[in-house]
């Protein structure tokens, strides 16, 4: 579960290392690498970790692709159309919430076989839906309403560094538990 949770911190703030062009998916390639390796450790104990390594492979390979690029001082949707770039970006962001959603529920599949309520997944799962909601809405007003987006763009940040802090103690109290 450590390795989602740091691979969730690094894609969650999109940390840029300021060394390369390509440190931004760098990182975000390292941070998918390491949310694929913890749901394939995982996926024995819940199928919804299972479910969750696809989502994970494709998107880092997305970022691979893009680091490869950018290597080259180019990304790799300047090549694409604009409407395929918004396509692109819609279905990275749907992937995204995929990988979200089998995690969130994941964690909630432990809770169950745990057979307590004390990793309060239920914290996860709401903040997944407003993360959701957010990420959809800030996509959606980016083009009519950009100082709107910028608004939903904040929420969702905020949503995210509770995911993590919830996603944190869910997974104190799964380790205690599992001691």
């Amino acid at each position: 579960m450590g390795q989602i949770f740091w691979g969730l911190l690094l894609v969650f703030f999109d940390i840029r290392l300021h060394i390369t062009t390509a440190s931004g998916p760098a990182v975000n390639l390292i941070g998918y690498i390491l949310i694929l390796d913890g749901v394939r450790r995982l996926s024995p104990r819940s199928e919804w970790f299972a479910r969750g390594r696809l989502p994970a492979l494709l998107l880092a390979g997305c970022m691979a692709l893009q680091f490869i690029a950018s290597l080259f001082r180019h990304s790799a949707a300047d090549a694409l159309p604009l409407l395929l770039r918004n396509a692109a970006g819609l279905a990275l962001l749907l992937l995204e919430l995929l990988l979200l959603y089998t995690v969130t529920y994941g964690m909630a599949d432990l809770e169950m076989g745990t057979g307590g309520g004390e990793m309060r997944t239920t914290r996860l799962t709401f903040l997944w839906k407003i993360m959701a909601a957010l990420f959809l809405l800030t996509l959606i007003t980016g083009w009519a309403a950009p100082g709107l987006a910028v608004l939903f763009r904040v929420c969702a940040l905020a949503a995210c560094v509770c995911y993590l802090a919830f996603f944190h103690t869910s997974w104190k109290v799964y380790q205690d538990r599992s001691a």
